[in-house]
């Protein structure tokens, strides 16, 4: 199994061609010309607009005639990469027409509809949970505060191979502000718990800085396979809610609750039905 996006240069022109959706490719014109890119947050800074995506099974010619479609090969099934709109993409991005702030936005609001909670503050784990923690406060008109800061040069925890630097990640790359976390109910929002390690050296650290409570809301249902299209997580077993229950990861964690977003959740946020969004590392 496997899913493609490829972009090659050739002496006619720049090729483009996605595979069965998983992997975002769109395309930007300025001024007559175009460019191609994983990623639309590129475009706006540079002078491009955003033009359209190129469509699952579709490849393109970007050329001085323009953008042609040169081949719609029969993939099925299609399903968009759900992980982008949840983690991979920038807030900025827009993902098959569907920015990538809102719809984390529309999750964060979900998770407050669906799992009410008596707090003081609602944080995210920055970056990748500040928008749907935004929306979770918008929802709960619970007050929104971030209660970490990023250091700036820290890099992704969950994707060093080894466990022990992942737990030195963990540790280092988010800073407490302590004068704001003691006696507080605090409710943390984050994007997804792999292997746990990130969000047991967050409660963990909250706790010592004297939080009264914390209150757990992840915006994705929990992970219990690796992913067969190109993500860091390696084995099925790496997932810590493949060898836990729920309960037993709040736990683990020592959290006052733990709450997922559903697969109704993301279809709403994201406005696809299931049978159009993959679910594979969700639904093993």
């Amino acid at each position: 199994m496997g899913d493609y996006a490829i972009v090659a240069l050739t002496n006619g022109g720049v090729y483009a061609a996605r595979g069965w959706g998983r992997k975002p490719l769109i395309i930007g014109r300025k001024n007559g010309a175009y460019a191609v890119s994983s990623e639309s947050n590129s475009f706006p800074n540079t002078g491009f607009e955003i033009m359209r995506d190129v469509k699952p099974g579709e490849v393109v010619l970007l050329n001085e005639n323009g953008v042609n479609s040169v081949a719609n090969l029969s993939l099925k099934p299609i399903e968009y990469g759900t992980f982008e709109w949840i983690y991979t993409a920038h807030p900025a991005s827009v993902v098959d027409g569907l920015c990538v702030a809102d719809a984390r936005l529309a999750i964060g609001r979900a998770l407050a509809s669906r799992y009410p909670v008596e707090a003081d503050v609602v944080s995210p784990t920055p970056n990748s949970g500040r928008w749907h923690a935004i929306g979770y406060a918008q929802e709960s008109k619970i007050p929104y505060e971030e209660l970490y800061v990023r250091y700036d040069y820290s890099d992704r925890s969950y994707t060093p191979s080894e466990q022990e630097d992942r737990d030195e990640e963990a540790r280092t790359k988010l800073i407490p502000i302590a004068s704001r976390i003691k006696g507080k109910r605090i409710v943390v929002v984050d994007d997804s718990i792999v292997r746990g390690t990130q969000m047991l050296n967050r409660v963990r650290v909250l706790t010592e800085l004297g939080a009264k409570e914390i209150h757990l809301r992840i915006a994705c249902p929990p992970l219990m396979a690796a992913c067969r299209y190109g993500k860091t997580t390696k084995k099925d077993e790496d997932c810590i809610a493949r060898r836990m229950s729920i309960e037993q990861i709040q736990q683990d964690l020592k959290a006052k609750s733990l709450c997922y977003a559903t697969v109704e959740d993301l279809e709403a946020a994201l406005r696809r039905p299931r049978s159009e969004l993959c679910l594979d590392c969700w639904m093993a």
